[in-house]
């Protein structure tokens, strides 16, 4: 692989929060192919023109799960977009796993996020393993692998 395509992979590991992802897809080898790559920032969404995407192989999605608005239209439109072998990386909040004991600080961190969620207009999705899979099926995409990591579970998926 070129210099240059390391260089464009890894510019999304620069912030913290992506490292886990980045290592995660590194584990996998699914970092090896970054031309035919297209990663989706956790903080905009683009639209793209299905002949812009075309020679797309693998699709990085940052934002978790829990926070898009429409999951299935989401899953919808990356079905339409690319072919059969495409792989989908992305990343979600278990809330089967998550275990928190309510306090003050907890209560007004909720309110504060449901605030947040409200003036941007954002739904947050209880998911769980299951969830994901069955969202995923429904859309003929197969999960190959799921990895918690500090509290995160990470996936990728192939078109089917």
């Amino acid at each position: 692989m070129l210099n240059e395509e390391q260089d464009i992979i890894q510019e999304f590991s620069i912030r913290e929060e992506n490292k886990n992802f980045f290592n995660y897809m590194k584990d996998l080898n699914l970092d090896k192919e970054s031309s035919t790559m297209l990663i989706l920032p956790s903080n905009h969404f683009f639209f793209y023109m299905l002949t812009e995407v075309s020679h797309i192989r693998t699709i990085v999605f940052l934002k978790q799960l829990n926070y898009i608005k429409d999951i299935l239209e989401t899953l919808h439109s990356f079905y339409q977009m690319t072919d059969k072998g495409a792989v989908f990386c992305g990343c979600f909040l278990n809330n089967k796993k998550i275990n928190i004991i309510p306090t003050k600080e907890h209560r007004y961190s909720k309110f504060f996020r449901g605030l947040v969620s409200i003036i941007d207009l954002q739904m947050y999705h209880l998911l769980s393993e299951k969830s994901v899979h069955d969202f995923f099926i429904s859309h003929n995409f197969e999960i190959k692998n799921m990895k918690e990591i500090d509290g995160v579970t990470y996936f990728y998926a192939i078109r089917i």
